[in-house]
């Protein structure tokens, strides 16, 4: 039976990839002083990145990004603790002026990035598939694209600042610091002093999703980042999410990320990690 397949034209501003990595600090390191052709975009996780661009200075901690422009000079202020650690990528624009009638991402220099484990796997699946040489060059500027994209939330986020923009940011700041416990929207809507339906709406509002499925979402985040970087067992990492019963947290996972914990781990697993 002949198969139609689907083509759809589309363009992408990044010409290319020069790679992607994460970084681990041997100790008493000092990122050394360059001019390049590409961007950098670099994501803390451990410790303090300090580093300058044609003279400013920028101390760049954990869950925040730092983007370099090409033609610039930029390098470390000063030697770096053993404890840091971040990831990279390098990329190329399409620098032409294609921009009309498009929506555009604005992208901070300095942004801090408020749901670091979703652009964590972003860094992951786009290393894996660097790794592996399995896929696509369009892939790959595909996920590149995301991280760009999740790197912007950080302004989009911030730019209204009236009431119900506010009250909305109170509670996904009380959201970070809970989720991993047993809290419902009820629950937030009383930290934050709100009426539940108000809030329930400005919420989706500003954030796009309930904050019920927000929750959910920043725990099977946590559960990736956990998988991928500690030892512990499917079941402790359910506890340690605030899920209650590992065969609901297996079910809710395999439903977000289409697979199951375990294969999660195997999958990508697989990193590409420098110390110099």
């Amino acid at each position: 039976m002949q198969q139609d397949n689907l083509s759809i034209p589309f363009q992408l501003p990044l010409t290319g990839i020069g790679g992607a990595g994460m970084f681990v600090s041997p100790g008493q390191w000092r990122h050394g002083d360059r001019v390049i052709d590409d961007y950098v975009v670099m994501f803390v996780r451990t410790g303090v990145l300090h580093m300058q661009e044609d003279g400013r200075e920028f101390d760049v901690r954990p869950n925040e990004t730092l983007l370099l422009a090409p033609g610039r000079k930029h390098g470390g202020v000063s030697h770096d603790a053993q404890s840091l650690s971040y990831f990279w990528m390098h990329f190329h624009l399409d620098n032409s002026d294609c921009s009309e009638g498009l929506s555009l991402l604005n992208i901070p220099q300095h942004a801090t990035i408020p749901r670091p484990e979703r652009l964590e796997a972003l860094f992951r699946l786009l290393i894996g598939d660097q790794l592996r040489k399995t896929t696509s060059e369009l892939s790959r500027k595909l996920l590149a694209c995301c991280i760009l994209s999740e790197v912007a939330q950080d302004a989009a986020v911030h730019v209204e600042n009236d009431d119900s923009k506010v009250v909305a940011n109170q509670a996904c700041a009380f959201i970070h610091t809970r989720f991993t416990e047993p809290i419902s929207a009820s629950d937030v809507a009383a930290a934050v002093s709100c009426n539940p339906k108000y809030l329930a709406r400005v919420f989706r509002e500003v954030y796009h999703e309930t904050m019920t499925q927000y929750i959910q979402n920043l725990r099977i985040e946590h559960a990736q980042h956990l998988l991928l970087q500690t030892n512990m067992t499917v079941n402790e990492i359910a506890l340690a999410c605030g899920f209650m019963h590992v065969t609901y947290f297996i079910k809710i996972f395999r439903e977000s990320t289409a697979m199951t914990p375990n294969a999660y781990r195997r999958n990508y697993g697989l990193l590409l990690v420098t110390t110099y």
